[in-house]
């Protein structure tokens, strides 16, 4: 068999493969209304892909046949790949309305969102900012009385033990030595 053909024959094996990961990686999200389509398209893809490989194995074996009978493959190939596509194309079609009405709809939800928050920040964010500053001042408030009112009791207790050293050294000046 011609290098050629069996080159051309790996290469189309070859995308069908590609073809099948990423239809099946794009589909994985897509709601399950499409599982006829997506069990559609993976048949048809299946059968192109076994068409082809018993169009490589008899090629392997019987030379002119071969040729034929992949010459053959590759076109019952290319018919069901046509039959197919406008399956696959009218699926992607949906699902890119699909995505645009999502993607559209997303972005209304997000202005409506940003809508709300200014409006809310109109309507309560000044009282908001008032509430905010006079828990600030009470807060400024209470901090600076509780430290004056450390600093006092350490005033006292200062004095509680300055007292108390000053009344036990006098006492020990007092005492007469043993």
């Amino acid at each position: 068999m011609d290098d050629k053909i069996k080159a051309a024959i790996r290469q189309s094996m070859k995308e069908i493969e590609d073809i099948q990961d990423n239809f099946d990686q794009m589909i994985e999200d897509l709601p399950e209304q499409t599982k006829a389509v997506r069990v559609r398209t993976a048949k048809t893809l299946k059968t192109i892909r076994a068409k082809l490989d018993e169009a490589m194995k008899e090629a392997e074996s019987e030379a002119k046949d071969a040729q034929v009978q992949a010459h053959l493959g590759v076109m019952e190939a290319q018919d069901r790949l046509e039959a197919s596509r406008k399956v696959v194309d009218e699926y992607l079609g949906q699902w890119q309305d699909k995505s645009k009405s999502f993607m559209d709809e997303a972005t209304l939800k997000a202005h409506l969102a940003t809508m709300e928050a200014q409006d809310f920040w109109e309507r309560r964010g000044q009282h908001l900012m008032e509430e905010f500053k006079q828990s600030q001042k009470s807060m400024q408030s209470l901090a600076t009385m509780a430290v004056t009112e450390m600093q006092e009791q350490f005033g006292r207790w200062n004095t509680i033990f300055t007292d108390i050293q000053k009344t036990s050294s006098e006492d020990s000046k007092d005492k007469p030595d043993t």
